[in-house]
């Protein structure tokens, strides 16, 4: 998981706020890179019950966090 959060995640979520995917086929796309990312341990799990154990989200729901912190950082000046 730690790889996956130094090498992976960084390329999925760079600059969401311009290319993040609006359209279900788009986002499953995006999402299947981490869904089917299979940890030695943890195979036999549903991808939601993956993401509890690791204490992860799905990246859909990191994006929506990154675009709402842009709009925060914009609306305050920061």
């Amino acid at each position: 998981m730690q790889a996956f959060g130094v090498y992976v995640r960084p390329l999925l979520e760079f600059s969401s706020q311009v290319w993040s995917p609006h359209h279900k086929y788009l986002i499953d796309k995006v999402e299947y890179v981490q869904r089917f990312f299979l940890l030695s341990g943890l195979r036999g799990l549903f991808y939601c019950e993956r993401l509890n154990i690791l204490g992860s989200q799905t990246l859909e729901c990191r994006r929506l966090i990154n675009d709402l912190t842009l709009c925060y950082k914009i609306l305050y000046g920061l």
